[in-house]
């Protein structure tokens, strides 16, 4: 039986990632995107149960206890996950389901379909700026991190942007529509193999 397509996109913080998923949604609207849980507080725009699941340190850590996770993941101080259910469920109705996840869950993720731990078929993308200039550049914009925050957030960029090589595919994201043009054609290969 054909089972669904599950993408995992990646790349270091204020790369554009959201705002790739967001065009490529439009775009794809038979697309699912999953939604990870998280104890990091709500930013301005975040809508709870639709951007994330926001939950409380003690609950997410029984979760898991109970080995709810397909990925998990402490990034920036806060932890953030990803459901198995919640994959297997889209991939046994034969959905594309997009998946946004920092670096450590993206390697999880491919070790639980590689060990068959999760139904379907995975490709990872990673996302890369088209220099650190412009990722600082898009960091400061969000206007939502202090300087300390920022600082933190490029340090992590400049490890994050060594893991690339182990991704399936490295997407530069300069202007979004021409990214997502990219990511499409990528994605429509996958589905006719």
């Amino acid at each position: 039986m054909k089972k669904g397509l599950t993408i995992v996109i990646s790349g270091p913080s204020g790369v554009g990632k959201g705002t790739v998923i967001a065009e490529l949604m439009k775009q794809n609207p038979e697309f699912m995107i999953s939604i990870s849980t998280t104890t990091r507080n709500p930013r301005p725009g975040d809508v709870p149960n639709e951007t994330y699941y926001f939950v409380e340190k003690e609950d997410f850590l029984k979760s898991i206890e109970n080995n709810e996770f397909a990925e998990w993941a402490v990034v920036h101080n806060n932890y953030y996950g990803t459901k198995k259910s919640f994959i297997n469920h889209c991939m046994k109705s034969q959905n594309t389901l997009i998946l946004e996840i920092d670096i450590q869950g993206a390697e999880k993720i491919r070790q639980k379909f590689a060990k068959k731990e999760v139904e379907g078929k995975l490709i990872s993308i990673f996302i890369t700026p088209p220099s650190e200039a412009e990722l600082l550049k898009r960091i400061e914009l969000r206007g939502s991190d202090s300087k300390e925050n920022i600082q933190v957030r490029m340090q992590n960029a400049k490890l994050e942007l060594k893991e690339k090589d182990k991704f399936d595919f490295i997407v530069v994201n300069n202007i979004v529509k021409e990214t997502c043009q990219e990511i499409n054609r990528i994605i429509q290969k996958e589905l006719e193999k």
